[in-house]
């Protein structure tokens, strides 16, 4: 009797460890929050581990970013996708990725990007543009993967955006910041239109896809009459 009680205990204690390590991995593996250096080195951990990574993010800094992409594309890891994917996240992490997975609670974003800036500024201003590595890299991943490098222009379409001024980076003193404006402020496209427009591999449906989701998420997430595109219609906010 004792030793099958020994036994029932070993193996619940077993299984305990066992599940205590999966969830241990899997919190290792969630990567939430600011893009930041702080992220870059959690992923470089998360990213030593088996399975997925887990992400959910309203962006950062772009240069981070861009560090990041290149570690998730050189370990060929899919990205599931928690709550948002915005700015950065969805102009760097989700292309870097093997497959993005999502669910019906996603919300996936874009407003600026270097794409636009680059294709907005002369070629010989574009050498000197803070952005252009981020830019020539991203050109080279979209080739890479078969993805559409002119989505930038599905962006600016919708949004509209105008270089105000240029000037020299206060941080980096040997490139141009640009400073620009936008008719409106964010897209937020369809699982549909993130497949058929920048060809990328977007397993499920996200929140975009829904009205009565986007209304309960986006209308409150959003600036004071602040303009934005779902999907293709264009909606004002209604926060205060």
């Amino acid at each position: 009797m004792r030793s099958k009680l020994r036994a029932i205990l070993y193996i619940g204690l077993t299984l305990s460890v066992v599940w205590a390590t999966i969830i241990a991995w899997r919190n290792l593996q969630t990567l939430n929050g600011h893009i930041d250096y702080g992220m870059l080195k959690q992923a470089k951990l998360a990213l030593l581990l088996p399975g997925d990574l887990r992400f959910s993010s309203y962006g950062g800094d772009a240069n981070v970013a861009l560090e990041l992409a290149k570690i998730i594309r050189t370990s060929n890891k899919n990205v599931h996708i928690g709550e948002y994917c915005i700015s950065a996240c969805a102009e760097f992490v989700m292309p870097s990725a093997r497959a993005i997975y999502v669910t019906r609670y996603t919300i996936i974003g874009y407003h600026i990007n270097d794409f636009i800036v680059s294709s907005q500024l002369p070629a010989h201003r574009r050498l000197n543009y803070c952005g252009y590595e981020r830019y020539i890299w991203l050109s080279s991943l979209y080739k890479q993967k078969d993805l559409d490098v002119n989505f930038y222009k599905e962006i600016d379409r919708r949004l509209q955006f105008k270089i105000l001024d240029s000037d020299v980076s206060v941080e980096n003193k040997n490139c141009n910041e640009v400073t620009m404006t936008a008719r409106r402020s964010m897209w937020y496209p369809t699982s549909k239109q993130l497949r058929t427009l920048l060809k990328m591999k977007v397993r499920g449906e996200i929140c975009n896809d829904n009205i009565v989701c986007w209304k309960e998420r986006l209308e409150y997430d959003s600036p004071p009459r602040a303009k934005y595109i779902v999907g293709d219609n264009e909606y004002t906010s209604i926060a205060s």
